[in-house]
């Protein structure tokens, strides 16, 4: 299986914000994935197949707050966080 990365933001839209990231980080179990979580974004490198998945529970996570948002993803298959 190929290895990706895929690098995703979430911008919930209210004035909260710091508090929904990282209640849906803390929720966020990423199984095998590496993950490394930034400033600005969060970073998660793996078998493609998990990979898609572990973004869709996330996104999941972040729906079930209740509040709207932006989700902002995007994948990489020639990123240098692939050849850790």
């Amino acid at each position: 299986m190929k290895t990706i990365s895929c690098q995703v933001a979430l911008y919930p839209l209210r004035e909260e914000y710091a508090r929904d990231v990282e209640e849906v980080l803390r929720a966020f179990d990423p199984g095998e994935l590496q993950m490394e979580v930034g400033l600005m974004s969060t970073l998660l490198v793996g078998p493609e197949d998990l990979v898609w998945q572990k973004v869709r529970e996330m996104y999941e996570l972040a729906k079930g707050r209740g509040t709207r948002f932006v989700f902002n993803v995007s994948f990489s298959d020639a990123c240098v966080a692939c050849d850790r």
